[in-house]
């Protein structure tokens, strides 16, 4: 039976790859054909807009970019061709939300921070829309609003590096405050930190993150508040080592009490060796500079910029516009009915929620 008939005529967006004068005539006989012509319309869809992207003063030059793409062994037409390819497999997917157009921005950071991999980016992007499905309330259904950023910075200021490092990398600097936190603090402030690192997947693109942690107000009842929230911690750890993808190069911790010291000893064996070398507790601020020079800091740490909470005051209305996005985003969702062989069981698991036997935090 004849389902319709097409001829018409798109612009590539492949360069090369494909012939701008080219035209699709062809008849679609039956649903295999409909999709194999829903996956050629997508490669050759127009390209879309620019996306969300970071502001003006944190925002990296095109010499930037160019350095990390081809870091990656890739460049901006190359990274496009595989952006659309990877939207069209996620498209042909029975479980997995349709992705429009304005999406591809979003899948081009993912591959680069899956360091361009196309089949680790299609597992975790099918790991992440699992994700946001299955823990809808804590991940899904959450929104970035003002008021809670301000309500919740409170408890933890995190500031954003202006400027990249030599290695391109961006430095985040995250300080807990001294106020006093319940359990639903608790959830919440871990809620709106996952958003903020999805956020900056969104917007970003950097060789990957110096994470510095100052715990200078670290006391014996946030070691408390962590027993008490593990069933949050670990849904928080499940969102974010399984698919929210943010290069995390290097941890590096400062001022931290022996409260936290003795908490961390008791971590330290679950680690693997890959996340461990990564982890470095600063016995002073000369030691933190050796790695991460004081222009990247903020003045709590001695550094150049300004104060940790002023930094986050600052970057505070890009994330309030991330708003209106989420909204959309809640919108894509996974259908577990649809899923070839059957339901995943990712995230149901008591070892931060994922399948098989994983016992041990880590970082790709």
């Amino acid at each position: 039976m004849v389902a319709g008939e097409i001829s018409t005529s798109y612009p590539s967006s492949a360069g090369a790859a494909l012939d701008q004068s080219r035209a699709i005539d062809t008849r679609i006989w039956c649903e295999q054909d409909a999709l194999f012509l829903a996956f050629v319309l997508t490669m050759v869809a127009p390209p879309s807009s620019e996306g969300l992207q970071m502001p003006a003063g944190w925002r990296v030059s095109a010499n930037q970019r160019n350095k990390v793409l081809a870091d990656l062994g890739t460049d901006e037409e190359r990274l496009d061709i595989d952006a659309r390819s990877i939207r069209a497999w996620v498209n042909m997917q029975p479980h997995l939300p349709f992705l429009p157009e304005s999406e591809i921005t979003w899948i081009k950071h993912y591959l680069l921070c899956c360091k361009n991999s196309m089949e680790k980016t299609k597992q975790g992007l099918d790991q992440y829309y699992t994700a946001r499905t299955a823990h809808y309330d804590f991940f899904g259904r959450y929104n970035i609003n003002e008021e809670e950023l301000i309500k919740y910075g409170k408890f933890m200021s995190i500031g954003i590096s202006k400027e990249l490092t030599p290695g391109l990398r961006r430095v985040l600097v995250a300080r807990n405050r001294s106020e006093e936190q319940t359990e639903e603090d608790f959830s919440r402030m871990c809620r709106l930190n996952l958003l903020k690192a999805d956020a900056l997947i969104r917007m970003d693109v950097n060789a990957g993150y110096e994470v510095v942690l100052d715990q200078s107000d670290f006391t014996p009842g946030n070691v408390r508040l962590l027993i008490l929230g593990l069933n949050v911690l670990k849904t928080f750890l499940a969102c974010v080592l399984g698919s929210v993808p943010a290069r995390v190069n290097h941890v590096h911790i400062i001022n931290s009490p022996s409260s936290f010291r003795t908490a961390f000893s008791l971590l330290q064996p679950l680690l693997k060796e890959k996340l461990k070398n990564r982890v470095t507790l600063h016995e002073d601020l000369k030691s933190l500079y050796s790695h991460v020079p004081p222009q990247y800091l903020p003045k709590d740490l001695g550094g150049d910029l300004p104060s940790c909470e002023e930094m986050e005051a600052e970057f505070r209305p890009v994330l309030s516009s991330f708003a209106s996005h989420y909204a959309v985003q809640r919108t894509l969702k996974v259908d577990e009915s649809k899923r070839p062989g059957g339901p995943s069981k990712m995230h149901a698991d008591a070892q931060f929620g994922c399948e098989g036997s994983f016992r041990r935090m880590a970082l790709d």
